[in-house]
């Protein structure tokens, strides 16, 4: 049997295919695969920050039409990408289980740590989540947009003298750059992208067999902790045009979902945690949605 992977061009969308690739040729030895790449909107536009695009899905639209053609048979993504709502006749699993979820600095001039950065020191991001949580723990750094892969980034940060970048710690995982980390935020310190290092996989809903082989790839606890961070996802309807941040832990029965939640312009931004029961999870999260949004509102 024959599968297509559908993936973005860059060093970590690649290595992200690959290792979905990988994960189903272990399940079932006798699968051909071949990656096919595609490029998005989100790849195309590299002029103005994310949230100065209005577009939702920016990095998954093209791969979608390329799915519902039959051009590919599932399409890779980082889950944090993801919108919360799917086009009909896509279905969505996360895979494999989550690799580092934080968040984490590189600097220029040797491996410093976050409380060693040079008052009025700039620091790229390409996100208003890191972007006004750095401005809470250092109000004397500089915080400028930055966009880009990880390499592109990384070698902005030389050429236009910025002091450091900070980027999702599991991409510079997946690609092998985990020896240029010189800081990994806490979460209480930074809250991540919701879903930050989970994996995910779409493929055409009607497709019980590659359903079947994805679900082979499963990780319980990642997979519950996905569904938890997405029901706030969704009840807060957040995105990258506001600050928005959700992580989960489990204990047993119980999770603990960390957030963080402002308005546009980071005047009003809330974090702040709550604790439940993971069979009842979803009405404590409207509950919780509620809480934050009614913050920001000023209620």
């Amino acid at each position: 049997m024959k599968i297509k992977i559908g993936t973005r061009e860059s060093s970590l969308a690649l290595a992200q295919a690959d290792l979905i690739a990988d994960g189903l040729r272990n399940a079932e030895p006798c699968l051909e695969i071949e990656k096919v790449i595609v490029k998005t909107k989100g790849d195309l536009i590299l002029d103005r920050p994310l949230h100065e695009i209005p577009d939702k899905g920016l990095f998954v639209k093209a791969l979608d039409d390329k799915l519902l053609s039959g051009e590919v048979d599932i399409a890779v993504h980082s889950m944090k990408d993801m919108p919360t709502s799917l086009p009909e006749k896509v279905s969505m699993i996360p895979v494999l289980k989550r690799e580092e979820p934080r968040d984490a600095l590189i600097t220029r001039n040797g491996k410093l740590l976050f409380e060693e950065l040079k008052a009025g020191a700039r620091i790229g991001t390409s996100s208003k989540r890191r972007a006004y949580q750095l401005k809470i723990a250092r109000p004397d750094l500089e915080i400028v947009s930055l966009r880009g892969n990880i390499h592109t980034r990384l070698e902005k940060m030389c050429e236009e003298d910025y002091d450091g970048v900070v980027l999702a710690a599991a991409g510079l995982y997946r690609v092998g750059l985990e020896n240029r980390i010189s800081h990994l935020f806490k979460i209480e310190e930074i809250v991540p992208a919701p879903t930050q290092g989970i994996l995910c996989a779409e493929f055409r809903a009607e497709d019980e067999i590659i359903k079947n082989s994805l679900l082979k790839l499963c990780d319980r606890e990642t997979v519950i902790c996905a569904n938890i961070e997405r029901m706030l996802l969704s009840a807060i309807n957040g995105g990258c045009h506001v600050p928005f941040g959700a992580y989960c832990e489990l204990s047993g029965a119980e999770f603990k979902l960390h957030a963080v939640y402002g308005d546009r312009d980071g005047a009003r931004l809330t974090r702040d945690h709550m604790v439940g029961v993971i069979d009842r999870a979803s009405e404590a999260i409207m509950t919780f949605a509620r809480k934050l949004m009614n913050y920001v509102k000023g209620e």
